[in-house]
């Protein structure tokens, strides 16, 4: 028995949550901050679950209708891909990186920062150091996100 459910049965704080599995049975839509394409095979796929990753930086109020409007005109794109802070790609293996390189090849108006371990890389990633930019260190994300000058 968890000490939560041992808590609340001892009535120390009112009505004890209920269990995820419940609360997931009467929500209408569970967003995640993830991009769809960016969803690997261990991801959950449910008619309940939206992805909207990268909407964060927008709420923070960091892009101003002036960066919008320059970002609006540039053909060029840069996209940032990064799998968290700490030990940011470990459930990732070479083959998953290869058919993300593979995507990213599709995109001929993107640049790509994409934070990954070396020994994950592919073997052509080399032809494609100009497109694909590859660090293994902290990533400053919104600073990259909003930095009109990198495009």
């Amino acid at each position: 028995m968890t000490q939560v459910k041992l808590f609340f049965e001892a009535g120390n704080f009112g009505v004890q949550p209920p269990n995820m599995e419940d609360l997931f049975k009467k929500i209408k839509l569970h967003f995640v901050n993830q991009h769809p394409l960016g969803i690997f095979k261990t991801f959950p796929l449910h008619e309940k679950i939206i992805y909207i990753g990268g909407i964060h930086v927008e709420e923070k109020k960091i892009l101003t209708e002036k960066l919008k409007k320059l970002n609006n005109k540039k053909r060029e794109c840069i996209v940032l891909v990064s799998f968290g802070t700490v030990k940011q790609s470990q459930k990732l293996n070479r083959e998953n990186i290869e058919i993300m390189f593979d995507r990213f090849n599709r995109h001929s108006i993107c640049k790509f920062i994409v934070r990954v371990e070396e020994n994950l890389l592919p073997e052509n990633y080399n032809k494609n150091k100009n497109k694909i930019k590859v660090t293994d260190k902290f990533i400053k994300q919104q600073e990259i996100l909003c930095n009109i000058y990198l495009i």
